[in-house]
């Protein structure tokens, strides 16, 4: 194996204080908690989380819940019906025998929305409108960030984790042969990137989706729901 794809999350939330009044970037500041990696979005208004990148999805989604303790105080919503909140799903390349790059392609793209974005657009929040189309992605220096995931990903722990290791096991596995799958996404289209007991939730979880208390998800980064 040549080269490994790390992985990292910039996911966003709308933010409630005790009163129920949803919170800005400004509100974020006063709070004193405004650092490097919480934070306002570009916008300056919804919550964005900014865990360190790395090849195992387990200890990106880690530093996920360590931010969402430090804001344990204020309510986390993952729904984006007041704001459109989604998430950034980062991919670079981690260098082993020699020095390749991710290019952002249609391929790849293509591949990232047949796996993850048709799947969970059905998540997107009412606030979302045009924000998380298929196809939206964006080049960085370090690789290219697809930029279709709403918040709802981020609801459970599981599910970021199950996502993020989706992508990654997807774009390895492209470079080195055809990858072949129908719509809509069965179990064994899942197989050759996550285990059963993984595939099915991902499969499920848009109908999970709904019986979660999505207005405050931290409940649900204390375990693995």
């Amino acid at each position: 194996k040549y080269f490994e794809v790390t992985v990292g999350f910039y996911p966003e939330f709308d933010l409630y204080n005790a009163h129920n009044k949803l919170l800005t970037g400004t509100d974020l500041n006063a709070d004193g908690r405004l650092q490097k990696k919480i934070g306002a979005d570009g916008a300056g208004r919804q919550l964005e989380l900014r865990p360190e990148p790395s090849t195992d999805p387990e200890e990106v989604v880690n530093d996920i819940a360590d931010l969402l303790g430090a804001v344990s105080h204020l309510r986390v919503c993952a729904k984006g019906d007041s704001q459109p909140c989604g998430g950034h799903i980062h991919f670079g390349v981690a260098f082993v025998k020699f020095a390749v790059s991710v290019k952002m392609t249609t391929q790849l793209v293509e591949l990232l929305d047949f796996f993850i974005g048709r799947h969970t657009a059905k998540l997107n929040g009412k606030a979302r409108g045009s924000y998380g189309r298929l196809g939206d992605a964006r080049q960085q220096p370090w690789g290219f960030e697809y930029r279709v995931a709403p918040s709802g990903v981020f609801a459970t722990k599981r599910m970021a984790y199950i996502t993020m290791k989706l992508g990654k096991k997807v774009l390895e596995k492209v470079f080195e042969e055809d990858i072949k799958a129908t719509y809509p996404l069965s179990v064994e289209d899942l197989l050759p990137f996550l285990s059963k007991e993984e595939a099915e939730y991902y499969l499920g979880f848009p109908e999970m989706y709904k019986t979660l208390n999505t207005n405050d998800i931290v409940q649900y980064w204390t375990d693995k729901k």
